[in-house]
């Protein structure tokens, strides 16, 4: 048996309507909501701090042959990660043959391979390295990073073959993850593109809404106003799974590729925590110190 729902809760559609309804106007809005359940598990259990493992898992490659670079993909992330005082291991996951510094390799196949089997030997790693020896991890996620990350506690929390028997997880933070759907997948027809389609079986059926690990995760999910174009990730998308943290950066100040390079600067962006007002702040956080922040502390 597992906890939760493969379906959108109640919680999930109120939170994003609110978010969405504020984002279409310039007015506060409250919320009415109760903490999701990882809020307050995730709180009592937070042990780690800034010494927990951290990984990085990195979007879909287009490329007939994906060569990527796992380091150099997030820019200046994990250093700035560094100067702001995170001093444990860190993982940089790979997917594909041709992906080179890349730490952990969950396969080293193409676009061929599924998310769930991403996720499934995501979450191997994380058991017989950290969750073994009670130590926990802190997840960040781009673009199809995200629905590895999803995948990764989902197979752990219905208990499915292949995956381990639990996993510490504390934190999980998506960079415009198409958690609904990301609107390119339709024009490539790779068994990784399928699973990211709005409406797919992984999507729609499997993959759980706020998946939750041993003692609970805080999920906070970034999005980004951007012009139309390939890789754009809707609003609705980016922000559309249960969680007890939304953040929309607005007025086109990145897009979907280069959102978790942003380190420094000033930000406009509109957040709510679950239960709690809408706040727009007009002088605010990069998204990359977004992230530092959520993987902080379940209550900000």
């Amino acid at each position: 048996m597992y906890r939760g729902s493969s379906r959108p809760s109640a919680v999930l559609s109120a939170a994003v309507a609110l978010l969405l309804a504020f984002l279409a106007s310039p007015a506060l809005a409250s919320g009415a909501h109760s903490d999701s359940p990882g809020t307050a598990q995730a709180e009592a259990r937070r042990v780690a701090g800034k010494s927990a493992a951290v990984y990085y898992l990195k979007g879909y490659s287009r490329d007939e042959n994906p060569t990527v670079n796992c380091r150099a993909y997030w820019g200046q992330l994990p250093k700035a990660m560094r100067d702001w005082g995170w001093n444990g291991p860190v993982h940089h996951a790979g997917y594909y043959k041709g992906d080179k510094n890349c730490q952990v390799k969950l396969a080293a196949k193409d676009q061929s391979v599924s998310i769930r089997t991403l996720g499934r030997q995501l979450a191997r790693h994380i058991y017989d390295n950290y969750t073994s020896k009670g130590r926990p991890v802190k997840l960040v996620a781009h673009s199809m990073g995200g629905l590895v990350a999803r995948a990764a506690l989902t197979g752990v929390q219905r208990q499915e073959a292949g995956f381990p028997e639990s996993l510490w997880v504390e934190d999980v933070v998506t960079f415009d993850t198409g958690h609904q759907g990301h609107n390119w997948t339709g024009f490539c027809g790779t068994r990784q593109c399928k699973d990211q389609r709005g409406g797919s079986s992984f999507l729609k059926t499997w993959a759980l809404n706020n998946p939750q690990g041993t003692g609970g995760t805080d999920w906070t999910l970034l999005s980004v106003d951007e012009f139309p174009s390939p890789d754009r990730v809707t609003t609705r998308s980016a922000l559309g799974m249960n969680s007890n943290h939304f953040v929309h950066y607005k007025y086109f100040q990145a897009n979907h590729g280069n959102l978790p390079e942003k380190v420094s600067g000033d930000f406009k962006f509109w957040y709510q925590r679950v239960g709690h007002p809408v706040r727009h702040v007009g002088q605010g956080a990069s998204p990359g110190r977004m992230a530092d922040l959520a993987l902080s502390t379940a209550r900000w």
